[in-house]
């Protein structure tokens, strides 16, 4: 897997789809997280069982 390529996450956090616009920054076996840094550089920490889908990050057209 190629890090600090754009993605978008679909995930289920507090009964919610949200989506998380972003890049992987560290991926943990162990502990079974993604520690995703968004666009706008925040800091989500995923549980690989809350990932719905990952798509390439496309950007939206004005």
């Amino acid at each position: 897997m190629e890090f600090n390529i754009p993605l978008t996450f679909v995930v289920y956090l507090n009964r919610r789809l949200i989506t998380i616009n972003g890049h992987i920054h560290y991926i943990d076996p162990y502990r079974m997280k993604f520690r995703i840094i968004s666009l706008n550089n925040e800091i989500q920490i995923v549980h690989f069982s809350k990932v719905k889908a990952i798509h390439k990050y496309e950007k939206a057209m004005d």
